[in-house]
């Protein structure tokens, strides 16, 4: 195995040096930039020289671990832990760990931090960027930043609801749920959609999203919550009143599950005001509906736009394309989620990444006890248990797990 240093010197320094200018990078980082140039500088002196009587492979491979304080190596090792390997004990004695640790707004610093790693310990080219194609003369900039990736796949900011503009008369929609069905935009269905909305124009600095798990209670995140830019919240939940000091109250866009409509609300079929007075609570918030992800669910989404708008209501509806639902599958079962349908969480948290700059995830918990070992509620406000075998909570929350300890997300761990 040969040296990556011995032809590529120039380009690695500047690659060390590079990991120091991010915004919100960790001390050690810093540390480990003027580590990093000093022990290249020796790499290029011979043997014998002053400073340098056996410059080594292990010399170079060895500096993070002796500069990281106690929070990055907790940190990096979460970041590195599979999944596969992990028990729910495992997961909760990492979050325990974490608890008091600083977190650090570093996603492109933690993703470089990790190509480097893998440069580093392989000193193959080729490695350095495994799974993106890259030939072998890879440096670590090449990496792409999990943003710029989901970003790549997705598109959030044009596609993530239909609209006019992307979903124009005739076109035949595949049901994300079932994909041996499709329905055609009639005319009736087009008028439905909003002609454009695109978000690109509307980048957030800081964004919630807003989960229902029971780690909400009496975690009084409420006020943090309302401060941010935009706040995301999932299937209806109740907010303001009781709830207000745990969950806050601002919200600018929410989902509907179809089945709590058609559970709560007798599908629209009979009265309909309890569901437009129910809706008063988010204000001007988007309520994004998924419409085309089974088929029974178009013609009840369709009855909660068209419920909204008889009431004058100040929601607008809008429905998920279920085209970047389709790319956003394919992009988490990239990286290992394989189960029949995402859940609504990740989803919106997936949303937000690329419509914010910094995300922070609130009541986000799939287990039964708390840090503590205290049985808690599901959701924070009812113990309603979700449908087995149609998400995979626990592997998700592990996924968002890592992109906390790699400073992609800010996850709620304790009290605010």
């Amino acid at each position: 195995m040969f040296l990556l240093f011995y032809e590529e010197k120039p380009k690695m320094r500047q690659m060390f040096l590079t990991l120091s200018k991010f915004s919100g990078t960790p001390e050690f980082l810093d540390k480990v930039s003027d580590t990093a140039e000093r022990r290249i500088n020796d790499s290029e002196k011979n043997v014998g020289d002053t400073g340098c009587d056996k410059c080594s492979y292990s010399q170079v491979t060895n500096f993070w671990d002796e500069n990281a304080t106690d929070c990055a190596r907790i940190y990096k090792e979460i970041a590195s832990s599979p999944f596969e390997r992990q028990t729910e004990e495992d997961v909760i004695n990492n979050i325990t760990k974490l608890r008091h640790c600083q977190w650090h707004k570093q996603e492109l610093a933690a993703e470089e931090f990790r190509c480097v790693q893998t440069v580093l310990k392989t000193a193959i080219y080729i490695q350095a960027c495994a799974g993106y194609g890259i030939g072998n003369t890879a440096l670590v900039d090449h990496c792409p930043p999990f943003r710029s990736e989901l970003k790549q796949c997705c598109n959030s900011a044009d596609n993530f609801v239909v609209t006019q503009k992307n979903t124009p008369v005739g076109t035949e929609l595949t049901y994300e749920g079932e994909p041996k069905r499709k329905i055609k935009i009639t005319e009736q269905i087009f008028r439905l959609f909003p002609k454009n909305m695109s978000f690109r124009s509307l980048q957030y600095k800081q964004c919630a999203v807003v989960g229902n798990g029971g780690n909400l209670v009496n975690s009084s995140c409420g006020a943090e919550i309302d401060r941010v830019d935009f706040v995301f919240r999932c299937n209806l939940p109740p907010v303001g009143g009781k709830f207000t000091q745990d969950v806050g109250l601002k919200t600018n866009l929410v989902t509907a599950n179809p089945s709590i409509i058609a559970k709560s609300y007798a599908e629209l079929h009979n009265r309909r005001k309890p569901f437009y007075t129910d809706t008063i609570v988010y204000n001007k918030a988007l309520l994004l509906l998924p419409a085309f992800s089974y088929p029974p669910n178009t013609a009840l989404s369709f009855r909660a736009l068209y419920t909204l708008e008889d009431f004058q209501a100040k929601q607008k509806v809008v429905f998920f394309n279920p085209i970047y639902i389709q790319h956003l599958t394919k992009f988490w079962l990239s990286k290992g989620i394989q189960v029949k349908r995402l859940s609504t969480g990740l989803m919106i948290v997936s949303l937000a990444l690329e419509l914010c700059e910094e995300v922070c995830v609130y009541g986000f918990w799939p287990f039964a006890k708390s840090i503590e070992g205290k049985v808690m509620l599901h959701h924070y406000y009812d113990n309603q248990l979700p449908k087995p075998n149609v998400h995979s909570m626990p592997t998700e929350f592990q996924h968002l797990l890592q992109m906390h300890s790699k400073g992609i997300i800010k996850l709620q761990l304790a009290q605010c």
